[in-house]
């Protein structure tokens, strides 16, 4: 890093640290040997934009999500690689902020009964903020695989439900669910669905709401999109 300003950020596992660099240039470093060495990650953004703020966001292990104001987003999820992320839009409310993944506290995860196929689960979450905050749409939602959260397959299909989706304000302690309904493979034939082992969703509403959940082990389709998503919701609320 040498004499440039930098804010520092800590990984969840706490083995690596992401730096926001100041100055005239910008950028973002990271190191994983507590600091004696820095390499650099080369962004669109971040050269384009020079000395734009930045700011850093941190989930999982390894996870984080950077953003460079009035510039894309991105994210990790192993340190190392890290991919643009397409803009979300999201509705808000004057003086209230959008709920930053490190104030919400996947709580837990209820399974619904199967309907034609199709299995329900409903995951629910708390703001463990100290301040209101908002959620608000239909999420992002991509299956993942493994400790690296290898994406699989397409992301979710929106499923547009009335009374779901709109803008949720979460006080401090306050809890929001999305349901995610899982088609099984077996009504897909072999060569349309190609199913494989899943075992995460990487959830994404508007920056910086972006954090994963885990799902109990199944198979999901690689060719065509086998899941589908409703909005977010207040309170913990089933299958739609």
């Amino acid at each position: 890093m040498g004499d440039v300003a930098a804010a520092l950020y800590l990984s969840g596992n706490k083995k690596i640290l992401y730096g926001a660099l100041g100055g005239a240039s910008g950028g973002l470093e990271y190191s994983t040997d507590y600091g004696q060495r820095w390499t650099t990650v080369r962004l669109r953004d971040v050269a384009q934009l020079g000395g734009s703020p930045e700011s850093i966001s941190t989930f999982g292990t390894t996870g984080a999500i950077l953003e460079v104001l009035d510039g894309a987003l991105y994210r990790t999820t192993n340190g190392v690689k890290w991919t643009e992320l397409p803009p979300l839009s999201s509705g808000t409310k004057s003086g209230i902020e959008q709920c930053p993944s490190s104030w919400l506290l996947y709580t837990g995860i209820a399974r619904q009964r199967r309907n034609g196929g199709t299995t329900y689960y409903t995951f629910f979450f708390e703001n463990e903020g100290l301040y209101k905050c908002q959620l608000a749409g239909i999420p992002r939602v991509q299956p993942v695989m493994g400790a690296g959260h290898t994406p699989v397959g397409p992301v979710a299909t929106e499923l547009h439900v009335v009374g779901r989706g709109g803008l949720v304000t979460l006080a401090p302690s306050a809890m929001a669910s999305i349901t995610l309904g899982v088609k099984s493979v077996l009504t897909y034939t072999a060569a349309n669905c190609e199913g494989v082992n899943v075992d995460g969703l990487d959830v994404q509403f508007n920056s910086p709401a972006v954090f994963y959940l885990s799902l109990p082990s199944q198979f999901s389709c690689t060719k065509v999109a086998s899941m589908k998503v409703a909005g977010v919701v207040s309170g913990i609320k089933g299958a739609p």
